[in-house]
C-alpha cells in the first residue's frame, strides 16, 4: 500500500516588483481621477454657459413682455380716459338739453297762460281753469298738485269766491268722493279766491290706503252776483302719466 505525500511550494515575491505594481495602480488611479475631474469641469462649464444663455434669453423676453405690457396699460388708460371724457361730455350735453327742454316747456306754459288772459278765445269769458297738474313724489301715495285760475283782462273785476277739488275713486269695492281738505295733510286750507287776473293754489294730495283714484273734479264758485260756476273733470291717469 502506497502512501501519498503533499508538497507545499512556497514562492518568494520580489519586494521591488510589488512596489512597482502598486505604483502602477496608483498612477493609473491618479490618471483616471484627473480625467474624470477634467470631464466634470468641462461638463460643469458647459452647463453653466447653457444656463446663462437660457437665463439671458428669458431676461430679454421678460423685458420685452414687460415693455409690451406697459404699452398696453398706457393704451388702456388713454382709451379709458377718452371714454370718461366722452361720457362726461355726453352727460353735460344731455343735462343741458334737458334743461333747455324744461325751459322751453315752462316758457310755452307761460305764453299760453298770458295769452289766455290777454287774448282769450270767444269761449273764454270770465273765470277759467287755466291748468291743473298732479305730480308724483317719492312717496307712493303722496302727490303734489297745482291749480291755476285766470280771468280775461278785459273783465277787470275782482274775483272772489271759493274753488273746490274732489278726488273720485274706489275703496273697498265702493265708489268714494274725497274733498281735498280731507286728504291734503294740512298743506292747504279752503281754496278761497281773490284775484283780478290770475291765482295759483299749491298743495299735497295724500291718498288713503286702499283708495284707487279715477278722476278729479275742480269747481270754481264765484261769489259775485251774476257769475256762474266753472267746472272741469280730469282723468287721474292723464294727470300722473
Amino acid at each position: 500500500m502506497s502512501k501519498k505525500t503533499t508538497q507545499l511550494i512556497i514562492k518568494q515575491r520580489s519586494p521591488l516588483k510589488t512596489w512597482l505594481v502598486t505604483l502602477g495602480y496608483g498612477a493609473l488611479a491618479a490618471v483616471c481621477g484627473y480625467g474624470l475631474y477634467n470631464y466634470g469641469e468641462y461638463r460643469s462649464a458647459f452647463n453653466n454657459a447653457e444656463l446663462k444663455a437660457e437665463l439671458s434669453h428669458f431676461e430679454e423676453r421678460f423685458a420685452q413682455l414687460d415693455a409690451e405690457n406697459a404699452q398696453l396699460r398706457g393704451d388702456v388708460a388713454l382709451k379709458e380716459r377718452g371714454r370718461q371724457v366722452e361720457q362726461q361730455a355726453y352727460v353735460e350735453v344731455d343735462a343741458t338739453l334737458k334743461n333747455l327742454q324744461q325751459e322751453i316747456l315752462e316758457l310755452k306754459e307761460q305764453v299760453e297762460f298770458y295769452r289766455g288772459i290777454v287774448s282769450p278765445t270767444e269761449s273764454e269769458n270770465g273765470i277759467n281753469i287755466q291748468s291743473f297738474k298732479v305730480d308724483k313724489t317719492d312717496e307712493s301715495n303722496i302727490y303734489n298738485f297745482k291749480l291755476v285760475l285766470t280771468q280775461v283782462i278785459k273783465s277787470g273785476t275782482l274775483v272772489k269766491g271759493r274753488a273746490e277739488i274732489v278726488v273720485e275713486g274706489v275703496q273697498d269695492g265702493k265708489a268714494r268722493q274725497i274733498p281735498l281738505e280731507d286728504i291734503s295733510g294740512g298743506s292747504v286750507g279752503p281754496l278761497d279766491m281773490k284775484f283780478k287776473y290770475f291765482q295759483t293754489f299749491k298743495g299735497n294730495i295724500i291718498l288713503p290706503e286702499g283708495f284707487l283714484p279715477s278722476r278729479i273734479q275742480v269747481a270754481v264758485n264765484p261769489s259775485s252776483r251774476g257769475s256762474v260756476q266753472v267746472k272741469k273733470t280730469f282723468d287721474w291717469v292723464d294727470l300722473v302719466s
